[in-house]
């Protein structure tokens, strides 16, 4: 009956201070319990034990304990003093309750335990611990603390403690008052959402920016500056040379001059421009004296182009003898076509 009043004015004085240790705080603990050690040494009895230990929070809920228990005894059946210390450092995790107060922990760390008897027959072992525990407060800071904890050694040694006492928190931060219920806010009635504003579709594409798009454009690759036609392809201008010869001749008729002047005008109008002046020739005579012939009058109108102003490198001069004919070489007619020298310069118009 007299636990059970006991147990009620803890619980009662408890649900008063809903504040506990926080991060930063450090909590002293003095307590008195029992220790089994069951087969772990040869006391073989329930020992009545003191407790000691200091506490720090590394978080409100995450503490680091550091906790010595003692007591003095015999050996079993026996007269032999034996004094067995422990020491053990652990972790102690709280959990938070809907009652004010009352703070669960569980508890895992390691441990040290010397046995050291008046008979010589010392001992020294240690291992791992778990358990948990209960903390009812007092105040904010004064609490009632209960614990039971089960150790196993390396050696496989097993013992077990229960004990109560009380602790002590002190420093740590305050923990900020809890924030008032907001006042319920009135939604107003959704606004109608505006008509979406027409998207102008994505405009034509035009890659070479010659103003054709591409859809239309066939050729999509016009150089820059071009003009074009409708369909995007660059518009050219051109000159064609034709100059005839007399037989086993590679001089210049003076009536071909004009021709001559026309492709050296185009030239120079057109910087860019180069030439290849072709000569040909009829079947008459061997093969090697008409490649020779046809590379003679290619010269010849070559020499005459660039004596009028045009830059040697920009003409160039080949023969290709009988090889090319345009006509027959059966009639006199046919022959006189073949006797020739044909150029062709072509040339996009820019803007």
């Amino acid at each position: 009956m007299k636990a059970r009043k006991t147990m009620l004015a803890v619980a009662l004085a408890s649900a008063a201070f809903s504040a506990v240790a926080t991060e930063g705080a450090w909590e002293p603990v003095i307590g008195y319990g029992w220790s089994d050690y069951d087969d772990a040494t040869p006391l073989d009895q329930d020992l009545d034990t003191r407790f000691l230990g200091l506490s720090y929070y590394a978080t409100d809920e995450l503490a680091f304990e550091l906790l010595g228990s003692m007591h003095s005894t015999t050996v079993a059946g026996t007269s032999i003093g034996a004094d067995v210390d422990t020491i053990a450092l652990r972790g102690l995790y709280h959990i938070s309750t809907s009652r004010p107060g009352i703070v669960p922990y569980w508890l895992l760390g390691v441990y040290g335990r010397e046995y050291d008897a008046d008979n010589g027959l010392d001992d020294s072992y240690g291992g791992f611990q778990l358990g948990a525990g209960l903390k009812a407060h007092f105040t904010e800071n004064f609490a009632w603390r209960i614990e039971l904890n089960h150790s196993r050694s390396t050696d496989d040694r097993s013992e077990s403690q229960f004990w109560t006492g009380f602790s002590y928190a002190f420093g740590g931060g305050n923990k900020p008052a809890p924030a008032p219920e907001p006042e319920p806010v009135v939604e107003p009635a959704p606004t109608p959402a505006p008509a979406p504003t027409p998207v102008a579709p994505p405009a034509p594409k035009d890659d070479d920016k010659d103003g054709v798009v591409n859809s239309l454009d066939q050729c999509p690759d016009t150089p820059a500056n071009a003009e074009v036609d409708d369909v995007g392809c660059a518009k050219k201008i051109s000159i064609q040379l034709r100059v005839l010869f007399d037989t086993n001749s590679s001089n210049i008729k003076p009536e071909t001059m004009a021709d001559i002047d026309e492709l050296v005008a185009f030239m120079t109008r057109y910087p860019q421009t180069n030439v290849v002046i072709e000569g040909h020739t009829s079947s008459d005579g061997a093969d090697k004296y008409n490649q020779w012939l046809s590379e003679r009058r290619a010269q010849s109108v070559a020499m005459a182009v660039v004596s009028k102003g045009i830059a040697a490198e920009r003409v160039k001069a080949v023969g290709y003898g009988e090889s090319r004919p345009v006509a027959s070489n059966d009639t006199a007619e046919g022959r006189s076509l073949n006797r020739r020298v044909v150029a062709e310069i072509e040339e996009i118009v820019r803007k």
